[in-house]
């Protein structure tokens, strides 16, 4: 079975700029809050900026959750995997590059026991 591995969707990685941007901004803010603590010069203003961008992270982060939530839901019965599309894709250019069909690789398969040095090819009883 192939590992298949899938790159994260523009949404998705917007999402994920806008929560760590407004993370950052949340721990600078937060640091400055922390410092007027310290010594106890506590604002308001300060306050409520931390408390706003402490929303805007919460909801940044929800919203990239949905988005993940979305990624990871299977696909609905009337989408074809990507899996089996590359399989088509692959077998079709296989086709127009040499012509060989699914099954006449099959036939082949069925035909040949062994390796040819072991003499485990199937040949005519008139040979």
């Amino acid at each position: 079975m192939k590992e298949t591995k899938h790159a994260a969707s523009p949404e998705a990685r917007a999402a994920l700029a806008e929560v760590l941007s407004a993370f950052e901004s949340f721990k600078a803010a937060n640091d400055a809050r922390l410092s007027a603590i310290e010594t106890k010069r506590a604002d308001v203003i300060l306050e409520e900026k931390v408390g706003r961008i402490d929303e805007a992270v919460s909801r940044a982060q929800e919203r990239l959750d949905r988005i993940m939530a979305d990624l990871r839901r299977p696909a609905l019965a009337g989408e074809a995997p990507a899996a089996h599309v590359d399989e088509r894709k692959a077998a079709f250019d296989r086709y127009v590059k040499t012509g060989e069909t699914p099954a006449a690789l099959l036939e082949a398969k069925g035909l040949s026991e062994g390796v040819a040095t072991a003499g485990g090819y199937v040949a005519p009883p008139e040979l």
